[in-house]
């Protein structure tokens, strides 16, 4: 059994893809009590969508200099 993924805990910097248009876009915030991430896309434009409408692509980890894991 694998272990659960915390929606709450994803790094800020983390890549993500819009499930509705394939859009890559970057987490700059995350807003609780419903977790919705607040986005930016290459354009800067900023966006807010629901954990269900995105896919993590690459967690950033900070621990590691800002370097990204996939």
């Amino acid at each position: 059994m694998t272990k659960y993924f915390n929606m709450n805990s994803v790094p800020i910097g983390t890549l993500l893809r819009v499930k509705k248009n394939d859009k890559k876009v970057t987490l700059i915030q995350i807003f609780h009590f419903p977790t919705t991430f607040k986005t930016q896309d290459e354009n800067g434009i900023n966006e807010v969508f629901k954990t269900h409408e995105v896919e993590i692509l690459e967690l950033n980890n900070p621990e590691k200099n800002d370097k990204t894991v996939k």
